[in-house]
């Protein structure tokens, strides 16, 4: 796995899982086993994003759009609009980790407060 390109990143991406591994080897599932999602990125640095939850945690919703870029190994969010208020103007950085064999993207949330920090796992639509 690698860092992607900028054209890699272009398109739409489908939500697969997000996951957070706990220092006691356990894994908390924030959104449920069966997240809904999808991501969009613009060439022109638009971006936008919807996680649905599933299961026990249906009716959590993060949604989001602003701008984007990637920096080093991290893509990062400039949220301009938001369903959650708190995140309106916050620059949010995911480590990403692309593999261009099957189109899988992994990004580490960074500012995560608590145990661990989530992965999200995408993969790109065809």
């Amino acid at each position: 796995m690698r860092t992607p390109t900028p054209d890699e990143m272009h398109g739409v991406w489908r939500l697969e899982s997000v996951r957070t591994a706990l220092p006691d080897g356990g894994e908390e599932l924030p959104f449920g086993a069966h997240p809904n999602g999808t991501i969009i990125y613009l060439r022109d640095g638009a971006m936008a994003v919807h996680i649905a939850g599933s299961d026990e945690a249906a009716g959590l919703l993060r949604a989001y759009g602003g701008r984007w870029h990637l920096a080093d190994d991290c893509v990062v969010h400039d949220v301009e609009v938001s369903f959650e208020h708190d995140l309106l103007g916050v620059r949010l950085e995911r480590h990403a980790d692309f593999d261009p064999h099957t189109g899988v993207l992994l990004y580490t949330t960074i500012e995560a407060q608590g145990p661990g920090h989530p992965v999200v796992q995408w993969r790109k639509a065809r």
